[in-house]
């Protein structure tokens, strides 16, 4: 009970808007609403009458631990410490990024040559945005004249 009371008081380092919140975790604002209120989310703030916020500490908690139950990652070598800067990326926007079709990036994931994809719900797998940047600057730059 003292721990809990403890969390209630502590004092966010920041506040994140929703539109900031699904930004970062890949999620719509009423799928967000639905996983608060099944307690699988932290917990919006109020701040106005039509403002609401969350706590930066808390979703980078919750992004941490679900980076954690992924465990390490080939490129990456042990699970990273997430910051505010972290971000998920969607399937599609990962595809953007790398210009392969999401079938090559599931079969490049498959062989262990690219970043691995974090469960965070029961259907919705994301990749972590620093793992694709280090994955893409990994990548051999081509000799002038080379072909691909």
């Amino acid at each position: 009970a003292d721990s809990a009371q403890t969390r209630s008081l502590a004092v966010p380092t920041a506040l994140l808007s929703g539109r900031t919140v699904s930004r970062r975790v890949v999620f719509s604002l009423p799928h967000i609403a639905r996983l608060e209120h099944a307690g699988a989310f932290p917990r919006r703030r109020i701040l106005g009458p039509a403002r609401i916020g969350w706590s930066a500490d808390e979703i980078t908690a919750w992004m941490q631990s679900k980076l954690n139950a992924r465990g390490s990652c080939p490129f990456g070598g042990a699970v990273p410490q997430l910051g505010a800067q972290d971000r998920f990326l969607s399937k599609r926007e990962v595809s953007q990024l790398v210009v392969y079709s999401g079938r090559h990036i599931d079969t490049l994931e498959r062989a262990g040559r690219f970043p691995r994809r974090i469960a965070i719900g029961a259907h919705r797998r994301v990749y972590l945005a620093r793992e694709i940047a280090q994955w893409i600057s990994s990548r051999p730059a081509a000799s002038p004249g080379e072909e691909a």
